[in-house]
């Protein structure tokens, strides 16, 4: 089925976040993909080059470098930030720090990334990460962040719509540690893993209730704002959001990024998310393929969204290669 949308009303990308591992110190179960000490893939260089410089072509002047851990590919993570500022693109980095065993030891990795241009970094904190990562760590990053001048920090949370915990360790890290995050931004993002679908604590919305719901733990203020993100997968794989829960839109072994965008003209379920909300799409679902989307509980449309394309049936969703898709592709 085909939407009639013109090749001009495709979100605007503004973002590509780059999985460049799964390899991570730690098994956290709220995990977006499911990294771990056990997971090895890496993400090949020359196909990280290759999607980069498509990238910039497009004007996307954002890139996110995040994994699994980043710094346990620290010469990939290093080739990529100087590639992407050499391009003139701003670089994020997302890291747990579990390297900043000392302010000494981060200053020290710090100020190299410093000299390859990377001006923005993220740390994440949560409850999850603090089952193995002391909150000493954190602070030593931001200390020494903040010391050698980057112009932008966050703090990048997974407690909204879950826990109450995150307050309290942002307290611990500002008031009994003595670390200053007057100018650190704070992000606060729901649990969104398989290991979180049952967990009544956060699957707390029927589908109608979902619907009025503003915000609704969302990283979003409405949905479809969170569809202006490109995730390219250690495989591949793209995704049109933040984590790999939403249905893949193509995988650049088989097509540019250009192609694979401009797809998401023609395919009518990307459509129903971006101009509605994931509760249409569910309807939608259930009245056409006879899913029960609408008979269960979540804890915000992010969590939806992944229930969803979770099934094996939809994986593929939103790609050129679906059954019921378009196969449109530019001249």
């Amino acid at each position: 089925m085909e939407s009639d949308n013109t090749p001009n009303s495709i979100p605007n990308f503004y973002l590509a976040t780059f999985i460049i591992t799964y390899k991570c110190p730690f098994s956290c179960p709220m995990c977006f993909f499911s990294c771990g000490p056990e997971r090895n893939e890496v993400m090949p260089k020359e196909m990280a080059f290759k999607t980069l410089e498509e990238i910039r072509n497009l004007k996307i002047s954002t890139v996110c470098v995040t994994g699994g851990e980043p710094f346990l590919q620290i010469d990939l993570m290093h080739d990529l930030i100087i590639k992407a500022v050499s391009y003139g693109m701003t670089v994020i980095l997302v890291t747990n720090a579990f390297w900043a065993v000392s302010k000494e030891a981060a200053l020290e990795k710090l100020s190299i990334l410093k000299k390859l241009g990377l001006k923005w970094i993220q740390f994440s904190l949560d409850d999850q990460h603090l089952r193995f990562i002391p909150i000493s760590r954190i602070a030593n990053a931001l200390e020494a962040a903040i010391e050698l001048g980057f112009e932008d920090i966050k703090i990048l949370g997974s407690s909204k719509g879950n826990t109450g915990k995150f307050k309290y360790q942002l307290f611990y890290l500002e008031k009994i540690l003595g670390i200053c995050i007057d100018n650190v931004d704070i992000i606060d993002r729901p649990h969104v893993s398989n290991q979180y679908f049952e967990d009544h604590e956060q699957a707390k919305f029927s589908l109608q209730e979902l619907e009025k719901t503003e915000n609704s733990a969302s990283p979003a203020n409405k949905p479809g704002d969170c569809l202006t993100e490109l995730l390219i997968d250690v495989n591949g794989d793209v995704y049109p959001c933040c984590n790999n829960f939403i249905g893949r839109i193509g995988n650049v072994y088989n097509n540019n990024i250009k192609d694979i965008i401009y797809n998401l003209n023609y395919n009518h379920y990307f459509n129903i998310i971006w101009r509605s909300d994931p509760c249409k799409l569910a309807r939608y679902l259930d009245k056409t393929l006879n899913t029960d989307f609408c008979d269960k509980r979540y804890g915000s449309w992010c969590e939806l969204c992944a229930q969803i394309f979770q099934n094996d049936s939809f994986r593929d969703l939103l790609t050129n290669t679906h059954p019921y898709g378009c196969r449109k592709k530019t001249n």
